[in-house]
């Protein structure tokens, strides 16, 4: 290939291409891997959505050290990085007013959120139990139960799939979320609005 974009993790990265550009996320923390430093060598150009992505990529230092000759040495992040931020258009994407959330036939009307105030939780919901998926679902649905229980008055708007968009993969988000319920009494459980799919 002449040019090959990889929308990715830099771990998945290969060199498959004349020019290879990475467009990431990146991170969550406030470094990256030692192997991701060494993937990003792969890359002839990254481009991340902030400031802090692109901080935290270009800061992080790898210190090594040959245990056998006691040569020491670092490496970091030597590619382009650029941000190109993932902005919102807010002629259509707006605030609803009080009058547009009673009378409209939206998304978020026919949501039938009834609690004012709401925590939004995105993520894929994988495979793995209490503390194993990667963005920790379970364990936010869990916690969101133990730290409002009883109250009806907060909200918790999970947007969640496990790995495809249809009726199949729903009905195993809901049984997720009914086990995990099973282990408080119903009346403890705050509402928790499922927005699957598209």
């Amino acid at each position: 290939y002449d040019l090959l974009v990889h929308v990715t993790i830099p771990q998945e990265i290969e060199r498959l291409a004349k020019v290879n550009i990475l467009v990431t996320a990146g991170v969550e923390t406030d470094r990256i891997s030692h192997q991701w430093v060494q993937k990003c060598a792969e890359t002839d150009l990254i481009i991340v959505p902030s400031e802090f992505t692109k901080k935290v990529i270009e800061g992080t230092i790898i210190d090594w050290e040959n245990s056998q000759t006691g040569k020491k040495g670092s490496f970091k992040v030597e590619k382009p990085v650029i941000v190109c931020p993932e902005g919102v258009d807010t002629d259509i994407f707006h605030k609803f007013s009080e009058e547009e959330l009673k009378n409209s036939s939206s998304f978020l009307a026919k949501l039938d959120i009834q609690t004012r105030f709401n925590f939004l939780c995105i993520g894929q919901w994988g495979n793995g139990g209490f503390g194993e998926d990667r963005k920790n679902i379970a364990n936010t649905v869990k916690y969101f139960i133990e730290a409002f229980k009883g109250r009806q008055d907060v909200g918790l708007v999970l947007k969640t799939s496990t790995a495809k968009h249809g009726v199949a993969d729903r009905n195993v988000v809901e049984e997720r979320l009914r086990s995990i319920k099973s282990n408080f009494n119903e009346a403890d459980v705050p509402p928790i609005y499922l927005v699957h799919g598209n």
